[in-house]
């Protein structure tokens, strides 16, 4: 991942909805729906600068991320974020980038 990944400001179309509002040591899961996104271009998706998923992914469709394990992941010091983003090539590290959604979710 770009290292400057998490100073990304909102770029491009596209939605990110949580489908969980918070997360726990109990509750390891989040869910999420994406939409106006490109489907046809993979899409990185970090919890807490950890990459979980690198995926094309379909619009309107609902996804769950396991975040058992990721270190800082339940931290309750802040919100814990998730980020979306997508490159003009489909590399990872690619400075191009044509997508970056970030959303958080409250740590109980």
């Amino acid at each position: 991942m770009k290292k400057e990944i998490d100073k990304q400001m909102d770029i491009g179309t596209g939605e990110v909805q949580l489908l969980t509002n918070e997360i726990s040591p109990e509750n390891n899961i989040i869910g999420f729906m994406v939409t106006d996104f490109d489907e046809e271009k993979t899409t990185f998706v970090y919890v807490d600068n950890q990459q979980v998923l690198a995926d094309s992914l379909k619009n309107n469709q609902e996804y769950s991320i396991g975040i058992e394990g990721l270190e800082d992941a339940h931290s309750t010091d802040y919100k814990s974020k998730v980020q979306f983003y997508q490159t003009e090539d489909d590399t990872e590290d690619n400075e191009n980038v044509t997508l970056f959604k970030q959303v958080r979710c409250t740590v109980k």
